[in-house]
């Protein structure tokens, strides 16, 4: 399964996870299906680090872990 249809399959979720995905899902401007192409999605909106750390829950627990880089903007 891709991380995009897991990640569909999480909008009904009330936390992190859940709140990425329905945003995930609500922009069409993300055209990929990979973790690694929604962070970069999320580095080029400039939405910062909440964002990031959900996409870091939601990808340890579809089993593909993800590592925000040095200069990912955490405050």
């Amino acid at each position: 399964m891709t991380f995009k249809k897991w990640l569909q399959e999480q909008t009904e979720r009330n936390d992190i996870v859940g709140d990425l995905a329905r945003d995930a899902m609500g922009d069409h401007n993300w055209d990929d299906d990979s973790v690694g192409s929604l962070a970069d999605h999320i580095r080029n909106l400039g939405v910062g680090w909440p964002a990031l750390t959900a996409l870091s829950v939601a990808a340890e627990e579809y089993g593909e872990p993800f590592t925000l880089n040095d200069d990912d903007d955490l405050e």
